[in-house]
């Protein structure tokens, strides 16, 4: 059965194929040489097909093209491999925000060390430092969703605001971008269980944002590009038991506008995803 991977190399130009070996190899020079040995051994091959058919003479196909000697004068470059941060110093930043609040200290200093922290996260993307940086993300994401300040969740929110499309950049290229694993299997950066816990974390920050602000977000549109097809199953048992535990929920005579303006929201994000 073919796999989709495999569907997605066979609808590839030659462009695309070209940067997929260059991204490979530079993430792992040691294919080099290895692709350097198959591109041989293919054209020794090719060189005995033609001595069969030589007598030939028939029109060959434009979509035959031989790579060996644009591979041969790449430059391809190891990316550097970056051990995993110690996230222990960053929430006590973070929990350093919280005793400033309580000390009714400026609010300054909180609003430059936490750009700081998400200004890292983005030059750690820019050098292709993907792990860390959807790390530190998450840190902040995951502090915001905690609440344990009404002070400190306005400041997260304008700080989100700013950053949303650079994360949004970031888990865009995290999951499209492919690499070769111990095992010589092909697998995105992002892997399934990662990719899982970003559109669970992504869905409850925008729950949060709804109930708080009643203003169209862009975390739908987030959520519904980061998704591969796998994951529209995931997306759709969350959004389906969220709506049931507000009809559940919803008996009381009293009006709610925001589960009411949440209720709309959801079942309109219901019907834009995709059928799998």
């Amino acid at each position: 059965m073919e796999t989709e991977i495999e569907r997605r190399l066979q609808c590839s130009n030659k462009k695309q194929l070209l940067l997929l070996i260059q991204e490979l190899t530079a993430h792992h020079p040691e294919l080099s040489t290895e692709i350097d040995t198959l591109l041989d051994q293919h054209a020794n091959i090719a060189d005995e097909d033609d001595n069969k058919h030589s007598n030939d003479t028939g029109k060959q196909d434009e979509d035959n093209w031989d790579t060996s000697e644009e591979l041969a004068t790449m430059d391809f470059v190891r990316t550097p491999e970056f051990p995993p941060l110690d996230l222990a110093p960053y929430r006590e930043r973070l929990e350093g925000y919280l005793l400033r609040i309580k000390q009714k200290k400026s609010l300054q200093p909180i609003c430059d060390d936490l750009y700081a922290i998400l200004k890292e996260a983005q030059q750690r993307a820019d050098r292709e430092d993907y792990y860390n940086a959807l790390d530190l993300y998450a840190l902040v994401l995951d502090e915001r969703l905690a609440e344990r300040s009404a002070t400190l969740t306005s400041i997260l929110d304008k700080a989100l605001n700013e950053i949303m499309p650079m994360l949004q950049a970031v888990l865009m290229n995290a999951c499209s971008c492919i690499i070769v694993t111990s095992s010589s299997f092909l697998t995105p950066v992002l892997t399934p269980e990662m990719r899982k816990g970003w559109l669970e974390r992504l869905f409850a920050f925008w729950l949060k944002r709804l109930d708080r602000y009643h203003v169209e977000e862009d975390v739908p549109e987030i959520l519904l590009e980061m998704a591969w097809e796998n994951d529209l199953d995931l997306l759709r048992t969350i959004v389906q038991e969220e709506l049931q535990r507000l009809r559940q929920n919803g008996t009381s005579n009293i009006v709610d506008f925001t589960r009411q303006y949440r209720t709309r929201a959801l079942e309109k994000f219901l019907k834009e995803l995709p059928l799998t």
